[in-house]
């Protein structure tokens, strides 16, 4: 059901001149606002006769309010109406009844003749005291615009869309991630992301542990995880936590003797947790990277290592002649070992050594092809590498041409300028522009995106950009409306720009063109940058 809106009451004319007159009017305690509602509600004046027709917005949320209709003819009887106005989404606007009629008559018009030196220079000077605060009151407002531009602009220039996101909208996002494959994660995330007061201008210093703190404990999730977050914080500013090093406290610590059991500061239980969790994760990283060394690491013993794993009863043979040679210290052992420590020397009588045994020819070629592909492992050891099926995982989760999901993706706008935009400013002069700014509405997004205003500039440049949610690629449509912006009236539409998200797909995932304003009377177009994933 739409919602009705209070109808106007009350309304008394205070002051009646020639050609204005100055009405006071209030709402119902009981209209059922919000404030911000009540900061966009204007009001429509009409004649009923309909030759007079305006409107006024007092962006002050008040219940009483007072305004001067001027322009009237003098000696001249008015019945005038009033109703409420308010716009909604999009192109709606919500009205109220009309009030009851109510009925003044303007004053003759009275033309008097100054003759006195002092009264004329009165008129003089009232008529430029009037001209200078007429010309304030511009000025006032032009600061204002000027200080509400600033503040937007050091608010949104150069920052990213997603710095924007709350712990519910980053829970979202991630669950869209791989066609769900981190729904599973859903309930733990809202509850740890809330907990930890994580934003989205914190996504580009998470880490693996910090994903496994949330409760992705699976590898494979957590590797892929960190792929798109470090695609989605690409381009986000580094900013350096500056932390100031205070030489005193060394000073003051006295290490000629421990601190007493009542000085030691009690860990939390939760933080100790965290702690062995984080130190066990490290251990368990060096020992893979240690056994990844001795597993790789090239030795003289590696022509005898690759022969015994062929030969196992020729090497238990061998071991027992060591330990011999270790309890008893027998010359034959002697020779064992001897023998042994020369077949692991690189020389010619290994090779001929090599030749006598039964291992064909062809099998000591492929182990001394393996013996120095090991040797290249070794070179590199400390370059992490990650299983062949979790590569293939994690290969699967690039984006591949032409290979799309078409539910719950995620579209990037960068909304670079405008050219040429219509002048609905026309009454400011010839030298005058709009101040344009754009919406951007698509059906999967929470709410429409708007650009900051450019005052007075017929080719804009914004480089604003947006993070939207798209329910489905094939159905849905990004409409961007371009509008000028107008302080005490209805923000006026200059023209649209209408794209099917599935245009994007066909273009490979990426477009950046200018578009046709549609409804421009002077060729406007919007210069974009957009990218489906």
């Amino acid at each position: 059901m739409a919602q009705q809106l209070p109808q106007p009451i009350g309304i008394k004319p205070i002051e009646i001149d020639s050609f204005s007159v100055y009405l006071r009017w209030s709402i119902p305690n009981s209209h059922g606002l919000s404030t911000e509602q009540l900061t966009k509600l204007s009001f429509e004046f009409k004649t009923t006769d309909n030759r007079l027709n305006t409107e006024c917005v007092l962006e002050e949320p008040i219940h009483e309010y007072k305004a001067r209709l001027s322009g009237l003819a003098a000696d001249t009887r008015y019945r005038i109406m009033v109703r409420s106005k308010l716009r909604g989404s999009g192109d709606q606007v919500l009205t109220s009844k009309w009030s009851n009629r109510i009925e003044f008559e303007t004053k003759p018009a009275e033309f008097v003749m100054i003759t006195d030196d002092k009264e004329l220079s009165m008129a003089s000077l009232r008529h430029r005291l009037k001209g200078v605060t007429d010309e304030n009151r511009k000025l006032k407002l032009r600061i204002e615009q000027l200080e509400s531009e600033l503040t937007d602009q050091s608010v949104k220039h150069d920052t990213p869309a997603h710095w924007k996101w709350d712990y519910a909208k980053i829970t979202k996002w991630i669950t869209r991630i791989q066609d769900g494959a981190f729904k599973v994660h859903e309930d733990k995330l809202l509850h740890n992301l809330k907990e930890e007061g994580i934003t989205g201008k914190d996504l580009s210093m998470v880490n693996e542990l910090n994903l496994k703190s949330w409760g992705i404990v699976n590898f494979t999730h957590r590797k892929i995880l960190m792929r798109y977050l470090e695609k989605l914080t690409a381009d986000d500013p580094k900013e350096d936590i500056a932390i100031e090093y205070n030489a005193d406290i060394a000073k003051e610590i006295d290490v000629s003797s421990p601190p007493a059991p009542s000085q030691i500061a009690a860990v939390p239980e939760d933080e100790e947790v965290d702690a062995k969790a984080e130190e066990e994760e490290r251990q368990r990283a060096n020992d893979e990277k240690q056994a990844d060394v001795e597993d790789a690491k090239p030795s003289s013993e590696t022509a005898e290592t690759l022969k015994t794993e062929e030969e196992p009863a020729k090497e238990e043979k061998k071991a027992e002649e060591r330990q011999r040679a270790n309890d008893e210290k027998q010359d034959d052992a002697n020779k064992s070992k001897q023998a042994d420590v020369e077949d692991a020397k690189p020389s010619s009588e290994t090779a001929e050594t090599l030749k006598t045994e039964e291992e064909p020819a062809k099998e000591e070629k492929k182990a001394s092809e393996k013996a120095q592909e090991e040797t290249k492992q070794a070179e590199n050891v400390f370059d992490y590498k990650l299983s062949q099926s979790v590569e293939q995982l994690l290969e699967s989760a690039k984006e591949k041409p032409k290979s799309w999901k078409y539910k719950d993706g995620m579209l990037s706008v960068n909304v670079i300028k405008a050219s040429n935009v219509d002048n609905l400013d026309e009454s400011d002069g010839a030298g005058g522009a709009s101040d344009p700014y754009c919406e951007l509405v698509l059906k999967g997004n929470y709410k429409a995106e708007t650009t900051q205003i450019i005052w007075d500039n017929a080719n804009p440049e914004w480089n604003e950009k947006f993070q939207l949610f798209v329910d489905n690629a094939k159905d849905d449509v990004l409409k961007i409306t371009l509008y000028d912006h107008d302080r005490f009236k209805w923000d006026e539409k200059v023209g649209q720009v209408q794209i099917p998200i599935i245009t994007i797909l066909g273009a490979n995932g990426y477009v950046k063109k200018e578009y046709p304003v549609v409804g421009s009377k002077t060729g406007c177009k919007l210069q974009l940058e957009m990218k489906y994933w």
